[in-house]
């Protein structure tokens, strides 16, 4: 089987802390917007008010998941290994129904009924329902003083015959860099 390609997709990266310490961060480099994720003044139910790691700034690394799908969707490799709407197959023998793909599920079938009925303009275009994995273990560089924690994308239009041999459709869309605990 040809590999699958997502095509050059950029990476991009932002920073991001838990919460600022307001006397070190003053002159946070121009360049990077710092995303604060804590509550003002709020520990949030977390460890210590005052936790080393609540004021460490991280780098995450990702690629646009939009352009991604868009790519997966377009991939003639795996264009007959995909379905575009949901179905119901039954058995002609015994009208017994076979459930084999993603897309032949109850939960696609209502989820595109449901979409239709809310908006009608919607009949036509293809559900594609995303899935978002994460390693459990983190991925370390032994030169370098970071872990990396990887976060894969996939659809489920693809069949699970071809999702199972066919790895690269599952693709890297982004990743956590973290100082090395020692």
């Amino acid at each position: 089987m040809l590999a699958v390609s997502v095509g050059t997709v950029k990476w991009e990266n932002f920073k991001i802390t838990y919460k600022c310490k307001h006397q070190d961060r003053q002159n946070a480099d121009e360049q990077d917007e710092l995303i604060k994720l804590a509550g003002l003044g709020g520990q949030d139910g977390q460890d210590e008010p005052n936790a080393p790691w609540m004021f460490d700034v991280y780098d995450v690394w990702y690629r646009d998941p939009c352009q991604v799908i868009h790519n997966l969707l377009g991939c003639t490799n795996i264009k007959d290994e995909m379905d575009f709407v949901p179905y119901q197959e039954f058995n002609a023998m015994n009208k017994q129904r076979h459930w084999e793909d993603f897309m032949s599920g109850d939960w696609a079938w209502e989820e595109a009924d449901k979409i239709i009925s809310i908006n009608s303009s919607t009949a036509g275009a293809t559900l594609v329902p995303i899935i978002l994995g994460s390693d459990k273990t983190t991925v370390s560089i032994a030169a370098g003083k970071m872990d990396y924690y990887p976060l894969y994308l996939s659809i489920r239009n693809v069949h699970n015959t071809t999702h199972h041999v066919h790895c690269d459709v599952v693709v890297l869309i982004g990743f956590l860099a973290m100082p090395k605990s020692c």
